[in-house]
């Protein structure tokens, strides 16, 4: 930010010191529009331009240059090669900005609708390879914003599975989920650990990335947390890049053990009660929807079907002794032995033992209750 500011004496000085064309617009007291600088051209153009120099105005203030490539995603304009110029004598600049600027102008590009563009120039333009600050209790340190990403852009897949590059196929995916951060994010970060040391190999001359997933996952933790998002927010966004291929190797075998996996999945720490378990799923359903017709397959119908099928799944999956239908009284008819006669109930249900309904609970929980009381009699 700038050291001083002087404030400008005339309407024309005011105007030239904002940061595009399109922001340069002002409205008189008798509904007007005033255009001292080429805004109504450009938006008429549908183009991103600085007023004046764009090395000058990055200069200024080097949250523009991010700006730029929020605009481009909210919008859908193009942006003006010699404002795009401007970037690259700038970007030293970037170590200047505090992480919370910067990570605001990329939750707004990842909102945006035209998602793929605000990513797309935030990367070619390097921007995401700079770092930002972060000052805690007095002290500052350098923040990475997203060189993760670089790594992708021109990275060959396998065209068996694939008709974009890494990068290209992950802005196809991020377009296709909802304006939502987890989802986003997680789209955005769901194969970037594709193509690293130890994770990109050959098999009988085809591509492979194998466990991509997990590294990837990794990563994602990594990055999440350097930009300093809540806990729960990165835990939930890590398990769906870490789940997002078995996802879909259980689309593709239908003979896998699908209340296995969410009865496996209910006892992660991640999941307090069913209905957090069911918006996970129903995320991972729709960033492997995503993942697919990102791919070039024109046909998700499969996946969708799958998805749904283990949404319905898991909405009968009790994940904690709060969501079995029991009947209030039974936990005092149980007792002293209430804590190990409901966790039996809850992995019985889980199983698919017994249904959760007050009926079943009761009858298998009297029964667990009589099994318990006998052999501690007998011992």
């Amino acid at each position: 930010r700038p050291v001083a500011v002087q404030f400008p004496s005339t309407f024309l000085e005011d105007v030239q010191r904002r940061d595009f064309t399109i922001n340069g617009l002002a409205l008189t007291e008798s509904g007007e529009v005033r255009d001292e600088v080429g805004g109504l051209r450009d938006i008429v153009a549908r183009r991103l331009c600085t007023i004046g120099s764009s090395q000058e105005r990055f200069q200024e203030d080097a949250l523009r240059m991010f700006r730029l490539c929020r605009f481009a995603g909210q919008l859908g304009f193009s942006i003006d090669p010699a404002t795009w110029a401007g970037i690259e004598p700038n970007l030293y600049r970037v170590e200047g900005l505090s992480l919370e600027r910067v990570r605001i102008e990329i939750e707004k590009m990842l909102l945006s609708e035209y998602v793929d563009l605000a990513l797309d120039a935030l990367v070619r333009s390097h921007l995401n390879e700079q770092c930002c600050q972060q000052t805690i209790e007095g002290q500052s340190r350098r923040i990475p914003i997203l060189p993760e990403l670089t790594h992708l852009v021109d990275l060959p897949q396998a065209p068996e599975h694939h008709v974009h590059d890494g990068w290209c196929h992950t802005l196809a995916v991020v377009k296709r989920v909802a304006p939502n951060l987890v989802l986003r994010w997680a789209a955005l970060l769901h194969d970037v650990g594709k193509g690293m040391e130890g994770v990109r190999g050959f098999h009988n001359g085809r591509i492979t990335d194998r466990n991509h997933d997990r590294v990837g996952a990794t990563m994602a933790r990594n990055i999440l947390t350097r930009l300093g998002y809540a806990k729960e927010f990165v835990n939930l966004v890590v398990w769906l890049v870490e789940r997002h291929m078995r996802f879909h190797f259980y689309v593709s075998n239908g003979s896998a053990d699908l209340r296995k996996w969410l009865q496996k999945e209910s006892h992660e720490n991640l999941f307090r009660e069913t209905k957090d378990l069911v918006e996970a799923v129903d995320y991972l359903k729709t960033l492997g929807v995503a993942d697919v017709l990102g791919g070039g397959t024109k046909d998700a119908e499969p996946t969708v079907q799958y998805g749904t099928r283990m949404m319905d799944m898991a909405k009968q999956m009790p994940v904690h002794t709060k969501d079995l239908c029991y009947d209030r009284t039974l936990p005092n008819l149980v007792a002293p032995y209430t804590k190990e006669v409901m966790q039996t109930l809850l992995q019985r249900v889980q199983a698919g033992d017994i249904p959760n309904t007050p009926e079943a609970l009761h009858k298998a929980g009297m029964a667990k209750y009589e099994r318990v009381k006998k052999k501690e009699y007998h011992a």
